[in-house]
């Protein structure tokens, strides 16, 4: 398990923690992304935004609210 700002593009990873705020756990709760949820890593160049796919939907992360988000490989 590891910070979703580490993950690698193309693959698919299931979160299984948030390590945030009520703040920023309500927010990403709001863009569809809680725990257990897959998403798809479609952008990470190791610095800036990272693209996932996540319910169907594209959505763009800032690092620091990445590196909250736990997550492991999906096989």
């Amino acid at each position: 398990m590891y910070p979703l700002s580490v993950a690698v593009p193309g693959k698919k990873y299931i979160i299984v923690a948030i390590q945030a705020r009520n703040h920023a756990v309500k927010r990403l709760a709001q863009l569809g992304l809680l725990k257990n949820t897959p998403v798809f890593v479609i952008k990470n160049l190791g610095r800036g935004p990272i693209l996932v796919e996540a319910r169907n939907s594209k959505i763009v992360l800032g690092r620091g609210l990445a590196n909250k988000i736990i997550v492991q490989p999906l096989n």
